[in-house]
């Protein structure tokens, strides 16, 4: 777990032609050297549809067809 305080910052050590960034299954971008990614807290709070009986880590887990147990 990563604290609410902590920016994560990702830049590619060199050039390449296959690397792709692709945020919440939008189209993915293909990113760059040069390019910094920026990763933080947002100030806004994502409003959450929880359903009873449904585990929201199931659910992803079902959709993105990961096997193996849940952490």
């Amino acid at each position: 777990m990563v604290p609410d305080a902590v920016t994560i910052t990702v830049q590619l050590v060199e050039d390449t032609s296959d690397i792709m960034l692709t945020c919440d299954g939008q189209v993915g971008i293909r990113i760059h050297q040069e390019d910094t990614i920026t990763i933080c807290k947002s100030p806004s709070p994502v409003q959450m549809i929880t359903l009873p009986h449904q585990n929201y880590f199931d659910v992803l887990k079902a959709k993105l067809k990961w096997s193996g147990s849940r952490v």
